[in-house]
């Protein structure tokens, strides 16, 4: 476990070190002046999974693979599992309606635009004599990343609601003034500490740093990394820094004063909200109103119950959180148990929540959910759409609909052509560098074709992780292996050397770009490979060639190789450059159904094996001499003993002979039918 965390604290380093060189590299290319820059080293320590250490331990099984592997007999307590249908549906507002008295709704984005978070942008006034201190190392692997998330932050809120938008306008002016008059004091202050201190309303420079010096010597006396909070600015540009700040203040200032005049009469989308709420399949039910803005949610809670007037609306924010368990009773109260609600406290029949309420509740009473804010990625979608899509829940059909933000120049347009647009605004306010948010902020093209468009959540364990990749293999051996002696009888009895291809499966395809289906060819025959070092993953490039860990493409032959415990997998296409892909990407590509037609091999497969084979060579062959890590441990050694004397008392279950039959269901599957990829491997034995 200490081996793995320091491997994956090396790769997070190197992973954060090289996309500064990319935003370097872009920039230096842009204008050809000076020397380009140099990439940083890839480092010497093998690629670290988790997965090596979960799969001895943890046992994953997703909805899908309940539904297809267990069928009817899936239970708990004896009662048989069954999951509700989620139906999804859009609410339409016109969004340029909502910012009407603010002029023209481009203008307005336009103005935005130029909006540089200048604030956050610390390393790029940075003097270059001063750019190797220590105290500015973190800053540099961090980059302007805050400064982005800057941008997204206004355009979602420009969006999420008129108030939401207004608030963050007024922080983000106060945050401004407030840091140049700590730039004309004499010091830069950076940290989250820094951050409370400017957005709020009195500031005094003085006192302020006054707060952050006493913090640095706490800092100090623990030993923090990098204490540093208050940075004098004699090692910044700080004419510059001025310049830029002033300059992102004018536009702050000229989107509060177009927005100031805008009243909830004027709210399209709060009128959409109160139609959605007033049709009687809505009003027959409970019905639960995501918003990630706190702000959003105080507003709408006064437009839609003012004066507290009607006791069955209510909300619960960060600022509510001390009441969450009663408010949550009396909106669910069959799956949160307590003392009965009293005469005084009637059940709740809108709840209006930021996602304090989205992880970790069980509120089954409802059946019905609205999304008020535009999603970008789904992983908080699907989090919220859990809290009453769960095991249990009495509703057969579950509805989760979505706010949708149209304009007028979108109105003669199609659903998808619409989406494109609104896809194409985020990159413009946010930047091709919006990669470089955290996986929640980072826009998901796919996933919003797939909620607003196709109405259908988008499925997230559709792409298995390695732990599920091979507990899903070992259950689909222990169910042929069951039902299916004779097809059980095929396989293990596979010849090496078989070799099959299939047409990549719709999820694939979408995300590989779409085209025409052509031929998925897969695994070759284990070869002998000589050395114990995994291959290293190497940094993903920005070409539109699939680079390493994307998903398999059509026409890719999938090779996967082994040497002792060591395995390699790898996708090839015509260009003859195998690139590293995950056994999970494999399995996912390669598994089908027994009546899956095969397809024909390229003519080139053997040319496509052979060139894997030579990478996989050369990647054991380098780190043959990197410092191993140990291959046991006190540990490993005894969550092996436990395993094995669980496995005996279980009567050999997922022993010796599925562990060989695994490596035959990867290995040789076409002979029995399934046509699963070119494979042989001795994978999971």
């Amino acid at each position: 476990m200490e081996d793995y965390f320091r491997c994956a604290e090396i790769r997070h380093n190197y992973r954060a070190e090289y996309e500064n060189y990319r935003d370097d590299f872009r920039q230096w290319e842009a204008h050809r002046v000076g020397a380009p820059p140099v990439a940083p080293d890839s480092p010497a320590t093998p690629h670290s999974d988790i997965a090596d250490i979960l799969r001895h331990v943890f046992i994953r099984r997703r909805r899908k693979d309940i539904v297809e592997l267990y069928g009817d007999s899936a239970s708990i307590n004896s009662a048989p599992i069954r999951f509700p249908k989620p139906t999804l549906s859009n609410v339409d507002y016109r969004l340029d309606k909502v910012y009407e008295k603010a002029g023209e709704f481009a203008e307005l984005q336009a103005l935005l635009r130029s909006h540089t978070a200048a604030r956050y942008r610390v390393t790029d006034f940075i003097k270059p004599e001063a750019a190797d201190k220590p105290e500015f190392r973190d800053l540099f692997r961090a980059r302007n990343r805050i400064a982005r998330l800057m941008g997204s932050l206004l355009f979602k809120r420009l969006e999420s609601s008129i108030e939401a938008f207004r608030s963050t306008l007024k922080s983000l002016i106060h945050s401004n003034r407030n840091f140049r008059q700590a730039l004309e004091r004499g010091y830069a202050p950076i940290g989250g500490t820094a951050t409370r201190l400017l957005q709020g309303e009195s500031f005094d420079a003085d006192e302020a740093l006054e707060v952050l010096q006493q913090e640095e010597r706490i800092r100090r006396q623990s030993n923090a990394r990098n204490p540093a909070l208050a940075h004098s600015t004699d090692d910044f540009n700080v004419a510059d820094w001025l310049t830029a700040i002033d300059a992102d203040y004018d536009v702050l200032s000229e989107a509060r004063r177009r927005v100031q005049r805008i009243t909830p009469q004027d709210d399209d989308k709060l009128r959409a909200l109160k139609r959605f709420l007033d049709d009687p399949q809505v009003k027959a039910g409970k019905v639960l109103i995501f918003s990630e803005a706190e702000t959003t949610v105080e507003y709408l809670y006064g437009e839609l119950n003012p004066n507290n007037a009607d006791p069955a609306i209510a909300r619960l924010t960060g600022k509510s959180a001390a009441n969450a368990d009663s408010i949550l009773r009396r909106f669910s109260p069959t799956w949160n148990p307590a003392p009965a609600l009293a005469t005084d406290e009637p059940e709740i029949r809108v709840l209006l929540a930021t996602d304090v309420v989205s992880e970790g509740q069980n509120l089954q009473d409802c059946a019905r959910i609205l999304n008020y804010d535009l999603h970008w990625n789904p992983v908080r979608l699907i989090q919220r759409f859990g809290r009453i899509d769960r095991i249990g829940t009495e509703h057969a059909e579950i509805n989760l609909h979505n706010m949708w933000p149209d304009t007028d120049v979108d109105s003669e347009l199609d659903l998808t052509e619409r989406l494109n647009n609104r896809i194409q605004s985020f990159h413009d306010l946010v930047g091709l560098d919006s990669r470089l948010l955290s996986d929640a902020e980072r826009l998901n093209a796919d996933a919003m074709y797939s909620i607003y468009a196709d109405k259908r959540l988008p499925d997230l364990d559709d792409g298995l992780d390695e732990v599920a990749a091979n507990q899903r293999a070992i259950s689909l051996l222990q169910r042929i292996q069951d039902n299916d002696p004779n097809m059980w009888d095929i396989i293990t009895n596979l010849p090496d050397g078989i070799r099959s291809a299939l047409t990549l499966p719709p999820r694939l395809q979408h995300a590989a770009g779409g085209g025409e289906p052509t031929a998925l060819d897969g695994a070759q025959a284990t070869l002998p490979v000589d050395g114990a070092q995994p291959p290293l993953m190497s940094p993903s490039n920005q070409m539109a060639m699939p680079s390493p860990f994307d998903e398999p493409r059509q026409g890719e032959t999938l090779v996967l190789l082994s040497q002792a415990d060591v395995k390699g997998c790898y996708a090839v296409g015509g260009d003859m450059n195998p690139r590293p892909i995950s056994a999970a990407q494999l399995i996912t590509a390669a598994e089908c159904g027994p009546d899956e037609p095969t397809r024909p091999l390229p003519e080139d497969t053997n040319e496509r094996v052979m060139v894997a084979f030579a990478a996989f060579q050369a990647d054991l062959s380098r780190r043959a001499n990197a410092p191993r890590r140990r291959s046991d441990s006190r540990n490993r050694r005894y969550i092996s003993r436990r395993l094995n004397i669980a496995r005996e008392q279980a009567g050999g279950r997922g022993s010796a002979p599925h562990r060989h039959a695994a490596s035959h269901l990867l290995g040789g599957c076409a002979a029995a039918g399934r046509d699963c990829a070119d494979r042989n491997t001795e994978y999971g034995n």
